[in-house]
């Protein structure tokens, strides 16, 4: 089996705040599973407060350059790699999903399994998590 690379290519105001959240909070347990986590720089975490941080401006810096980081993500998940039969390794930035950042990873699905995951917001709905389903009675 291939190692696996998920990226969370979010759209700006749909949870990647949340998501970035529940990787730092869950950051030893998902090692333990071999589930690791790129971090602002674009090198795998060792810490969770390697987590401290976006990915957005690597990303941008690379966009801007015209920069493939196939290679360069493809460095990080090798040296992750030895011992480990499967492994999976996590990139997320809410501006994966803008226009021209796809090339940026042109070549990565010949050497891993990748999985692209999008939230997306729903036309008029509030995701400020007060919503309200109805009223109490006494």
């Amino acid at each position: 089996m291939r190692s696996r690379l998920i990226i969370h290519a979010g759209f700006a105001k749909c949870g990647n705040a949340s998501i970035r959240a529940v990787l730092f909070q869950n950051f030893r347990k998902l090692q333990k599973h071999n589930v690791f986590v790129f971090d602002k720089n674009l090198r795998i975490a060792r810490t969770p407060e390697d987590l401290v941080g976006t990915s957005i401006w690597s990303v941008e810096r690379a966009r801007k350059k015209t920069e493939n980081l196939t290679q360069r993500l493809a460095d990080e998940m090798a040296a992750i790699s030895r011992g480990k039969a499967d492994y999976v390794a996590i990139l997320s930035a809410e501006n994966l999903a803008n226009p021209g950042m796809a090339e940026l990873f042109a070549g990565l699905d010949s050497q891993f399994e990748v999985c692209v995951i999008f939230f997306v917001p729903l036309c008029g709905r509030n995701f400020n998590g007060y919503h309200r389903h109805g009223s109490s009675g006494a």
